[in-house]
């Protein structure tokens, strides 16, 4: 079980897509929030590595709606990074990450 620490990394409200946390050896993905910030529905995916990477999620969200996602206690490895694609709307991503 990760207990912490963990770290928090946000991404301001943008369209584009961005790197969302850099590559590191028994880097986890324990969580992340979404939320919409144009008053327009919003998807985004979440991949394990960069812009080619495996997408390991998708998020659909309403006009301003915001989601939050919990994967404890072990959260989902990822040690080579988290690259967030903005496939459509404006959206505020957190992403909560911990070192195994």
């Amino acid at each position: 079980m990760i207990s912490g620490p963990f770290t928090f990394t946000t991404k301001a409200a943008a369209t584009a897509d961005e790197a969302g946390v850099a590559a590191a050896t028994g880097l986890r993905l324990m969580g992340y929030s979404i939320a919409e910030r144009a008053a327009s529905a919003a998807s985004v995916d979440i991949s394990h590595g960069g812009a080619a990477g495996t997408i390991i999620l998708y998020e659909n969200l309403a006009a301003s709606a915001s989601v939050f996602r919990w994967f404890g206690p072990q959260g989902i490895p990822v040690p080579n990074g988290v690259w967030i694609e903005r496939i459509s709307g404006n959206t505020a991503v957190t992403l909560i990450t911990a070192i195994e």
